[in-house]
């Protein structure tokens, strides 16, 4: 009788057992081993395009950035000094009665003309700055740039002095006798002139060149926070005077890329006005500082590495 042909099974050692759960076990390694394999694709993958945002890049080279700044304080500045008499109106209390209230007006037209002198908005100076700056960088983390910068002020709130304005109108009634404004109307022009305002855009512009001098403190974060002392020379809107400006900056970049990246500080700026001393005849020297502007500015900008 001939014998059947069956796989042969060792019922005492089991290694047909052994034999099937070894190939389960290798089944589940290659498995386990694909899936670990799409993983690390996917994951390298995922990475790679953002390696410039968390990758330990040294930050030194070129760098070419484009700043934003506004005042936000002009402390010690006397704008008197830059404006002369179109800043100074009601900023003292000569100027609280005009003639008209004083001589002709009421007592309740002594404390109305005396409100709106000193609730009406006080004139201020405003602005706003541009600079484009090159800067290098070193592996020392110090770096050395210049920069082009333009400081723009503004007048604001300002209202016509009320001695001036009545030597207009006493003109103009002159003129136009027939339309000339009665005791009263010129009264009570006088009580409400502190709230007739103008603003004056533009009033003065500086335009300076800068040396920067500057310490990065990390070299290899996305965030670079930053020193930065600069001094510079100029003019008024190409003309007298020649204007100093010097200060210093704290603040700090953020890349966003090996490339690209935005910045914020916090700026403290001086800008001196300085005039020829020269004597009526020509001679004589020296040079004298006539005014000067103390401003904290808030900047922000962008920037490139850009080689």
């Amino acid at each position: 009788m001939p014998v059947p042909n069956v796989p042969f099974r060792d019922s005492g050692s089991g290694n047909f057992g052994k034999s099937s759960s070894l190939c389960v076990i290798l089944q589940k390694i290659l498995i386990k081993e694909k899936m670990n394999k799409k993983f690390l694709i996917l994951l390298v993958s995922t990475i790679i395009p953002f390696s410039g945002i968390v990758g330990d890049t040294n930050r030194y080279g070129l760098f070419l950035e484009a700043i934003y700044g506004k005042p936000i304080s002009f402390p010690h500045t006397n704008p008197n000094n830059v404006s002369g008499e179109l800043y100074s109106n009601r900023k003292g209390t000569v100027d609280t009665l005009g003639y008209f209230v004083r001589t002709y007006g009421t007592e309740n037209e002594y404390l109305y003309s005396t409100y709106a002198f000193r609730n009406a908005e006080k004139p201020k100076l405003s602005g706003e700055n541009y600079s484009i700056l090159f800067e290098y960088v070193f592996k020392s983390n110090f770096g050395l740039g210049f920069s082009l910068n333009q400081n723009k002020y503004n007048l604001e709130n300002l209202s016509i002095d009320k001695f001036e304005g009545n030597l207009i109108l006493n003109v103009l009634s002159n003129l136009y006798p027939e339309r000339a404004l009665s005791i009263q109307d010129r009264t009570n022009l006088e009580i409400l002139s502190p709230y007739l305002q103008i603003d004056i855009r533009n009033f003065l512009i500086l335009n300076t060149a800068s040396i920067n001098v500057s310490y990065h403190f990390l070299k290899s974060s996305n965030f670079d926070p930053y020193v930065r002392i600069h001094g510079g020379y100029g003019n008024k809107s190409n003309s007298q005077p020649t204007i100093l400006q010097y200060g210093i900056s704290i603040g700090s970049r953020y890349f966003l890329s090996d490339n690209f990246y935005i910045l914020s500080d916090l700026q403290f700026n001086k800008s001196d006005a300085v005039y020829n001393a020269n004597s009526f005849f020509g001679s004589g020297g020296g040079q004298t500082i006539r005014w000067s502007i103390n401003e904290v500015n808030i900047r922000f900008g962008t920037g490139l590495n850009v080689w």
